[in-house]
């Protein structure tokens, strides 16, 4: 009865767990080289999967989350450096 109990339990807490939007982490560089191939080469799957990132990383950021913030600011930088149609 004990395992059961303890097995609901678990269930229950993976069920109600804190979800926290998802987002993709990049380094700088990384940041700026894919936003420089959306630039010269008009990649648009990329370009959406970068605006993608971006919401998400709104979302994460209402929820209070301090690393979404340092993402989202440097993204924020980076877009006005780069010439490319995101929004952030």
């Amino acid at each position: 009865m004990k395992k059961i109990l303890i097995i609901l339990s678990l269930v229950l807490l993976a069920a109600c767990g804190d979800s926290k939007p998802k987002y993709k982490s990049y380094t700088p560089v990384d940041k700026y080289n894919m936003l420089m191939k959306v630039a010269n080469e008009k990649d648009d799957k990329l370009k959406i999967e970068i605006q993608e990132n971006i919401n998400a990383l709104k979302k994460a950021m209402e929820q209070n989350d301090d690393k979404a913030k340092q993402e989202l600011t440097e993204w924020q930088g980076l877009l006005l450096t780069v010439d490319v149609d995101i929004q952030a």
